[in-house]
């Protein structure tokens, strides 16, 4: 391996390392906030139906957030682009799907377990 390939491979590590904190970070600051302000426990004086459309809503609020995550992560400016032939844009790692739902479930684990195991209970 020579020199540039090494450079470029740092670089990329690097640049992983980086967007992946951003995605967990954003993700885990996010989740907070659903959990806190949006997410509800399976209200047992409610319908089954009641307690539907809410799960709903919160999967919706949630899918929205990724979407506005992964927007505004993809437009972040990276200083290393085009060193080594570097491409930031060509980054797989940059839709950060697995660990922006890692982040959701670490904070939205409980409420979305209790609720959607009480809606499946016939």
């Amino acid at each position: 391996m020579d020199k540039n390939e090494f450079m470029l491979r740092l670089i990329k590590v690097i640049s992983i390392i980086v967007i992946s904190n951003i995605y967990f970070f954003s993700g885990i600051i996010s989740s907070h906030y659903i959990s806190t302000y949006i997410a509800k426990d399976y209200d047992k004086n409610k319908s089954k139906l009641s307690n539907f459309l809410q799960l709903i809503y919160e999967v919706s609020v949630i899918v929205i957030v990724v979407y506005i995550l992964r927007v505004i992560v993809k437009n972040i400016p990276n200083p290393l682009d085009s060193l080594y032939g570097f491409k930031h844009s060509k980054l797989r790692e940059l839709n950060g799907n697995v660990i922006l739902a890692f982040s959701f479930i670490f904070f939205m684990k409980d409420k979305l377990h209790n609720k959607v195991d009480k809606l499946i209970k016939l």
